[in-house]
């Protein structure tokens, strides 16, 4: 169910519970808290997934450093943070092109230098 009113509309939770709802091909109407149970309770304001799994992305914008010295810098906050069991962190973005970039690089090199020796 997806209903979009305007910000002012709603301004507490009786409000929400007196939005009139219709079933397709019905005129009469019913208030949503008649239909279900509403209350408050904390959650994320956004889920994001990532290859279906639940994740939280933290946006790192360097300005002025570069990429490698904040993934440097990024990868110990994380080698000191003690985590949950069940979560752990992967570094994805800018930071995976750049390491496939370095891998490719590296490989490339070894190739050249026994190509030159042959």
């Amino acid at each position: 169910l997806t209903v979009q009113y305007p910000e002012n509309y709603v301004k507490n939770l009786a409000d929400l519970g007196a939005i009139p709802l219709r079933g397709i091909g019905h005129q009469q109407t019913t208030r949503l808290d008649a239909m279900s149970e509403l209350h408050h309770m904390s959650s994320p304001t956004e889920v994001d997934h990532y290859q279906l799994r639940r994740i939280i992305d933290v946006y790192v914008a360097p300005s002025g450093e570069d990429l490698k010295e904040v993934t440097r810098s990024v990868e110990q906050i994380i080698a000191k943070t003690k985590l949950p069991p069940g979560l752990h962190i992967d570094l994805r973005g800018v930071v995976q092109g750049m390491r496939v970039a370095f891998r490719t690089f590296e490989l490339g090199l070894i190739l050249a230098i026994v190509l030159v020796y042959l």
